[in-house]
Parts: C-alpha cells; sequence; structure tokens
C-alpha cells in the first residue's frame, strides 16, 4: 500500500442539484468552478488516493438534492471522507446521510475512521468570536447580489456561544475515536481552529490533548496570498484547504 497519498480540497459548493445557486456571483474565481474541480481533480488525485472534503459541500436543502451532488463526488478518483460544514444543511441525520453516499464517500459525525496508516477524526465547529481574518480577506465585486453582515446583538452572540461549546463536545467525542496506535492522526474541522496570530484556543488544546498530527480546515473565502493560514503549531501541521483559495485543486496533505 505504499505511495498513497491523503489531499484535501473543502467548500467546493457543489450547485448541480442548485442551478439557481451558481458560485459565479460571487466573483470571476469562481467562474467554470465545476470543470476546474473536475479537471485538476483529475490530474491530481489517484484511485487508491483519499481526499478529505471539510464542509460546505454542496448547496442541497434535502437529502435527495444532496444525493445528485454526492454522486458527482463519488464519481471522482478515490475514497472521499466529508463533514458538514455550515452551509451544509441537508446533513443532519448521519444515518440518512450515510443511506444516499455513494460507494467511494464515506462521511464523519462523533466518530473517527482508519485509512492504512492514518486515523481521521472530524467535527463542523462555529463561530468564535475571539478568531478575525478580516484584515486578510479581499472584497471582490459580485454579480448583482448584496452580501449582508451577520446581526451583531447579544441575542446572536449567546446563541453562536451555546452552539459553539455543542460543538466542541461534538469535536471532542469524534477525537476519542481517533486510533491513537496508527502513527497519523487527522482532524478536519470546517472553521478555522484558531486566529492569525495561532494562538492557543480551546479547540487546538484539544488536538493537542488527544495527540492529533495534521488539521485540514476551511470556511474563509476570498483570502489573501499572505494570510498565515498554514503553519505548524505545537507540533501539529495546520493546512488550509478552501477551493478558491487552492485554485480548485486539491492541496497534498501527507504520503502514506
Amino acid at each position: 500500500m505504499k505511495g498513497m497519498r491523503i489531499w484535501s480540497l473543502s467548500d467546493v459548493h457543489l450547485s448541480i442539484s442548485k442551478p439557481d445557486k451558481q458560485m459565479d456571483v460571487f466573483g470571476e474565481p469562481w467562474v467554470g468552478y465545476l470543470e476546474k474541480i473536475l479537471r485538476r481533480w483529475n490530474e491530481t488525485v489517484q484511485e487508491e488516493d483519499l481526499v478529505l472534503i471539510a464542509g460546505d459541500i454542496t448547496w442541497a436543502r434535502t437529502l435527495d438534492e444532496a444525493a445528485i451532488d454526492l454522486q458527482w463526488i463519488g464519481e471522482l478518483p478515490g475514497t472521499k471522507v466529508l463533514i458538514r460544514g455550515n452551509h451544509d444543511s441537508w446533513f443532519h441525520s448521519i444515518l440518512k446521510v450515510r443511506a444516499i453516499l455513494p460507494p467511494s464517500v464515506a462521511a464523519i459525525h462523533l466518530d473517527a475512521i482508519d485509512f492504512n496508516s492514518a486515523s481521521i477524526a472530524g467535527s463542523r465547529l462555529w463561530e468564535d468570536p475571539s478568531i478575525n481574518y478580516s484584515r486578510y480577506i479581499i472584497l471582490r465585486d459580485t454579480f448583482g447580489i448584496n452580501v449582508h453582515k451577520k446581526p451583531d446583538s447579544l441575542q446572536e452572540k449567546l446563541k453562536d456561544k451555546k452552539i459553539f461549546q455543542s460543538e466542541l463536545e461534538r469535536l471532542e467525542m469524534s477525537l476519542k475515536k481517533l486510533n491513537r496506535s496508527l502513527p497519523v492522526r487527522i482532524c478536519m474541522v470546517h472553521y478555522p481552529p484558531t486566529g492569525p496570530e495561532h494562538a492557543d484556543t480551546e479547540v487546538t488544546r484539544l488536538f493537542e490533548d488527544y495527540g492529533v498530527t495534521h488539521v485540514v480546515y476551511g470556511h474563509l473565502h476570498n483570502l489573501s496570498t499572505d494570510a498565515p493560514v498554514n503553519f505548524t503549531k505545537n507540533n501539529i501541521r495546520y493546512i488550509f484547504t478552501a477551493a478558491d483559495y487552492l485554485n480548485f485543486k486539491p492541496v497534498l496533505v501527507m504520503e502514506l
């Protein structure tokens, strides 16, 4: 099994099932993005490889819609492993989600999977008010849409805090399932686990407590090329995998 590789590409925002949600309204980088993903994935990933997709998979609202986009992913080379992103509103009951997954696609929820010499955990996470990448985000012209800021009210802050604490619990449940006997232990999260200063957070401390070796994450868009999103902290390698940042080409996490 030597030579198998692990790749990652998140935030692909597929819209095959929802043609009214084309991503090109968010600017030139997204024009023709499905063709870009298809071509660059096929140029990069082999059938024996693993690809981690850390959320925001499809604009689908229902499982029936999601099944269309997941089938498209299923036909791409490699084994694919998914977690939920903040836009994956179809991703609720894990049993129902797993029932519609193509044979080459798996989903993580409160558990972990082993792949060769790697064990992989994951959870969505949520907004952490201490994390702010705004100075690295490039404002782009959009094609006839308005992007609204989230309401900044006490009620919203309390709601976010409650969701964040629940997500921490879910993350730890997944991390507990990591196979500590394997040399590679990867955690997929959708939201960034720390900010541009790479400070300690509740999330990074959990990674360290459970012996994680690699973290892949996404969620952020329109980042400048100097954004400090790829780094090593306390012997854990953090890899940013949002599709538009990677020009829609999977990034190599490691070779097994």
